[in-house]
């Protein structure tokens, strides 16, 4: 998959492409069908398939203050559009200058002159342009005014819901928020997985590893079960979300309880994927403690030798449209 991150200079190989554009953050069963209809109009043109996406999230620079809000890692979401068969990605870097950009700039200066696409694919709700002033209408009418001689074409696709829950990146980050990985996963179409480097703990921590997810949108606390891949393996462990306030940043990470010989995944690379959640911290017992915790379950060991964590994750099938 070619990543293009300057749209003046577009390879000849990506003219005339067929772009479903967004932030696709979280690269959800909704961007599946946007992506999907795309990828059908391509296969009958003949036309290369294209995403045209932006990077960092439209909403974290204009709220650089603001909680963590991403749902998949630049990275990830590479790998999502490349596994869905995407022959490039237009990843615009999202700057002062690309929002002052007027609707008008960014349909005739970047979509037609610059990247030369031959058919939009977006959803119904989708905004662009300075102020979000740009909407579908706008699109559709500025845009085949202005590529007439191009062919410039616009596709609209509907939100897609699962039983009346829209398919939607907000519905995911309130599952997490709230703890239920497992009704982000139903949207997502799959687990809901980070991305990070294996460290060792710090301080009295009796977790075999940690991974920072601050950059990640929040998770509620709680004790997960999880998919853990690095170094070629793959093992089911039991996570213990953690967050701390410090000098009014946020930081979040989870510990890790890992079977076998989890010292030899430290420093490695890893997917982490939630599950479900197995426990919630109770309230301080007499006498406890500050930052002890008590869970309304086993310790993550005992849940380990159980084997408890060996059932499927019923809620990982693919939405393709």
């Amino acid at each position: 998959m070619l990543i293009v991150q300057d749209a003046a200079r577009t390879p000849s190989g990506t003219k005339g492409a067929v772009v479903a554009i967004g932030n696709f953050d979280g690269v959800h069963r909704g961007h599946h069908h946007v992506i999907g209809t795309a990828g059908r109009i391509a296969r009958a043109t003949g036309a290369p398939l294209a995403v045209l996406t932006f990077d960092p999230h439209p909403r974290c620079f204009f709220r650089k203050d603001g909680p963590a809000l991403q749902i998949t890692s630049f990275a990830q979401k590479l790998d999502l559009l490349e596994a869905l068969g995407v022959d490039a990605v237009f990843a615009l870097r999202f700057d002062a200058a690309l929002a002052a950009r007027t609707a008008e700039d960014f349909i005739r200066g970047i979509l037609i002159d610059r990247l030369a696409v031959r058919q939009v694919v977006v959803g119904r709700d989708f905004r662009f342009g300075a102020r979000r002033s740009g909407d579908t209408d706008l699109l559709r009418t500025k845009g085949e005014a202005a590529g007439q001689i191009a062919g410039f074409g616009v596709t609209l696709v509907a939100a897609q819901a699962h039983g009346l829950s829209v398919h939607s990146s907000t519905g995911i980050r309130d599952a997490l928020e709230r703890g239920d990985p497992e009704a982000a996963g139903r949207i997502l179409g799959r687990p809901w997985t980070v991305r990070g480097r294996l460290e060792r703990p710090a301080g009295a921590s009796r977790a075999d590893a940690r991974l920072w997810i601050a950059s990640y949108t929040a998770l509620g606390a709680g004790q997960y079960r999880a998919r853990l891949t690095a170094a070629g393996q793959t093992v089911d462990v039991v996570a213990l979300a953690r967050t701390s306030a410090y000098g009014g940043s946020q930081d979040a990470w989870l510990d890790l309880t890992i079977p076998g010989s989890p010292r030899s995944l430290q420093g490695r690379m890893a997917d982490l994927a939630l599950l479900d959640r197995l426990a919630v911290p109770l309230a301080p017992a007499a006498g406890q403690r500050a930052g002890q915790s008590r869970w309304n379950s086993p310790p993550a060991t005992r849940l380990l030798e159980k084997n408890f964590l060996s059932e499927p994750f019923l809620g990982s099938e693919t939405h393709h449209a």
